[in-house]
């Protein structure tokens, strides 16, 4: 399972336990699991807010127009998670800091930007739709971004984390895995 599905031995360990249907106590004393965990959390209730933001925010129009025009149905976009981040500064920092989560946790996940001149951090995505990226089992592990008029670069996605390695992720596999077994 390490080597075939491309997991590091704990997230093997995790997968077979799921799919055996046994539950793993975890170690409290484990402080990288720990940081994992909050890791998917925080990725989780970002693609949640994105998608919240798609299918309601006034300012997400122009991206339920593009979808429309490329063929994307609702049921679509909701399988897939689709969402839309506001063309603003701190938008999704300051409701993930309104959630209980730090700066610092933010930026760890890749959400977050920091500029060093003037100290502050920014939103890493802005004026996007919003394509959440997951690992096999379905947790949220990234964002790829994509905008909606010429802007450059016309996709992003999260930088390196401890969950996302842009060389060894493949984008649906967690809706795949099935028909390629």
């Amino acid at each position: 399972v390490v080597g075939k599905e491309n997991l590091d031995f704990r997230d093997a360990v995790q997968l077979l336990a799921k799919e055996a249907g046994v539950n793993l106590e975890e170690n409290e004393a484990d402080a990288s699991s720990d940081q994992r965990s909050k890791l998917y959390e925080i990725n989780e209730i970002a693609a949640t807010y994105f998608q919240e933001i798609l299918r309601h925010h006034a300012a997400a129009q122009p991206a339920r127009d593009y979808l429309e025009r490329r063929g994307i149905d609702p049921a679509t976009q909701e399988h897939f998670r689709l969402g839309f981040a506001l063309d603003q500064w701190s938008s999704l920092r300051d409701f993930l800091s309104e959630k209980g989560y730090n700066i610092e946790q933010q930026t760890v996940a890749g959400l977050l930007k920091r500029h060093e001149e003037r100290n502050s951090t920014y939103d890493a995505f802005r004026a996007r739709l919003m394509i959440p990226i997951r690992d096999r089992q379905g947790r949220v592990i990234g964002f790829g971004g994509r905008v909606l008029d010429n802007s450059q670069p016309k996709y992003l996605n999260t930088a390196e984390t401890a969950l996302f390695h842009k060389s060894k992720v493949i984008y649906g596999l967690d809706l795949a895995h099935q028909a390629v077994r």
